[in-house]
């Protein structure tokens, strides 16, 4: 651009007459502009190219290339990275069909010579004022081009920086699948896994009110939450009594979340599904087969008051390698060209087609994009799948072979606790026992998986066996309806346990003769008549738990008091 100051133009005058180019010149000069001058079409767009004229007045009549021609190739070439340039045609010829072709080959203005300077000069003053406002235009985009690109670069951090908060990358272990699909670069869906400290699964999806920034920011605090009840070992009613009441006091009430949380223990057979405010989640056999939907059964988080938030999850029977599919509105609710949903009608059928069980989240995903049809997404869409595990899962021997306990600053350490009717019937029994025993700070680090593992198959013997007289959870083998029946068996007797006790005692021991290393010895002892503990298949779990890292496990001849070493 002509930059002499903001009256003058750089204007390219195209003439094969020296007395039309001599006159223009002298003319236009004393006005301020500077002038370009060419003699055919050939040099004019030669010379436009270099010099970027911000006016052009362009001969008709021209040798090779006329003026029209000349001015199409201009017009094609696009200019100055797509500024428009105005041209004026000047030509003796002033038919209207010339005219009509002048405009149509680009022009913006037509006029007959010869050449009134008057008009010439008010045409030109008009040119200057839609140039004025087209750098004006210029300056605005690429100011507001910087800053979309700025904004977008500050978006993209931030979104990491929720990934990573929100422990979105930290999930992606081989029990879980999931998907988020953002219909911003924040997203106001959040999937989020934790495992308890006896290998129980937890899955949590959640959904905020709206979607981009406002909804992740809403969504975002459940984590920390979340994530802290479930590697506690929490019940799944204690987890969204927090979550809730937290949402309740800290956000207004537009801010709500939908929510389903999950908990799978294999060792039970159980499936725990509590669902606030989502579609349903569904469970399927290994083969594929819906055995069960789990519809919402309470108010979005947030919506509830905290004075009445006695959550309560559905339960179910589940054996390794039965699936359970969560998924957001967003996914369900995706309409086609003819605005028909998706549907929980059309996930399921998905679902069905699958041909294994690793790929049926694969399936419901094509069949979601399948019937979107590239229309775009209006909220954010997410699934979830969780397959039960076999039995155990946190440990492992090479979690046993991990590092060296730490010796303790002195010997004996010990710690003792005894568990009332009261203590036995909490939902949260085995977090608050682990918690406990973690506070004491007398397991090392490396072994605290393996020890809640065999802590949780303890106690529930203890219980189960030893005060509520129970039959052998083994023996159920795989019947949903004697497991059903042994779970609401086992209730009753819980609620009327009005007598006995469980005492946990915990004691690090100095180094055997030849040990450089403290041992650590755990007792469990419960009051009832004790039980055949011989009868259960694998000692009830605990050979299982303890072969890869206990030096030794005994029960007395009784059967209500058990001895656990290990170093």
């Amino acid at each position: 651009m002509f930059a002499a100051g903001p009256a003058q133009l750089r204007i390219l005058v195209v003439d094969d007459d020296d007395a039309n180019l001599l006159f223009l010149e002298k003319a236009l000069s004393r006005k301020g502009h500077q002038i370009v001058l060419a003699h055919t079409g050939e040099e004019a767009l030669s010379l436009y190219e270099r010099v970027e004229p911000d006016l052009v007045l362009m001969d008709v009549m021209l040798p090779g290339w006329d003026g029209f021609e000349t001015t199409r190739r201009i017009r094609v070439g696009g200019g100055h990275r797509g500024r428009w340039v105005p041209l004026i045609f000047l030509s003796a010829i002033g038919r209207t069909p010339d005219m009509v072709k002048g405009l149509a080959a680009g022009g913006d203005d037509y006029l007959v010579k010869p050449v009134d300077l008057s008009l010439l000069e008010s045409k030109i003053a008009a040119m200057q004022r839609i140039a004025a406002l087209q750098r004006e235009l210029e300056h605005k985009n690429s100011d507001l081009a910087h800053a979309q690109a700025i904004n977008e670069q500050q978006k993209q951090t931030s979104a990491k920086i929720f990934n990573r908060l929100m422990r979105m990358e930290n999930i992606a272990q081989r029990h879980i699948q999931f998907r988020v699909m953002p219909n911003d670069v924040f997203s106001g869906d959040l999937v989020s896994a934790a495992q308890g400290p006896d290998g129980s699964l937890y899955l949590m999806l959640a959904d905020a009110a709206g979607h981009g920034l406002d909804a992740a920011t809403t969504v975002l605090p459940l984590v920390s939450t979340f994530q802290t009840l479930s590697e506690q070992g929490h019940s799944l009613g204690r987890i969204a009594r927090e979550i809730n009441q937290r949402l309740h006091h800290f956000l207004p009430p537009s801010n709500f979340v939908a929510a389903v949380l999950v908990r799978t223990d294999p060792t039970k057979m159980l499936l725990e599904v509590l669902n606030a405010g989502m579609p349903p989640a569904h469970q399927l056999s290994h083969q594929g087969t819906l055995l069960r939907a789990f519809p919402s059964a309470y108010l979005p988080f947030g919506l509830q008051s905290p004075e009445q938030d006695a959550y309560q999850p559905a339960t179910a029977f589940a054996l390794p390698g039965h699936q359970v599919v969560l998924c957001s509105d967003g996914l369900v609710e995706a309409l086609s060209g003819n605005n028909k949903e998706f549907g929980v009608t059309g996930m399921l059928a998905a679902l069905g087609a699958a041909h294994a069980d690793d790929s049926r989240m694969a399936s419901v995903l094509a069949a979601y994009d399948r019937h979107r049809a590239g229309r775009p997404a209006k909220d954010d869409a997410s699934i979830a799948v969780l397959t039960i595990p076999e039995w155990p899962v946190g440990a492992s021997a090479a979690e046993a072979a991990k590092g060296s306990p730490t010796a303790a600053s002195s010997f004996p350490s010990s710690f003792q606790l005894t568990l009332s009717p009261d203590q036995l019937r909490d939902p949260d029994l085995l977090s608050n026992v682990v918690t406990l025993l973690s506070s004491v700070k007398l397991v090392p680090a490396n072994r605290l998986g393996s020890f809640f593992s065999t802590v949780k198959e303890l106690l529930a013997n203890a219980l189960d066996y030893g005060l509520l007289g129970m039959e052998s959870r083994a023996a159920l083998g795989q019947h949903e309806s004697r497991w059903s029946q042994w779970r609401d068996l086992r209730q009753q007797r819980l609620a009327t346990l009005s007598q006995g006790c469980v005492t946990l005692a915990l004691d690090v021991l100095p180094p055997s003769p030849d040990q450089a290393r403290p041992r650590w010895r755990f007792q469990m002892r419960d009051s009832g008549p004790g039980f055949k503990y011989q009868d259960l298949p694998g000692n009830g779990g605990l050979v299982r738990v303890s072969n890869f890292w206990a030096r030794s496990l005994s029960f007395n001849s009784e059967g209500n008091t058990v001895v656990v070493e290990f170093d």
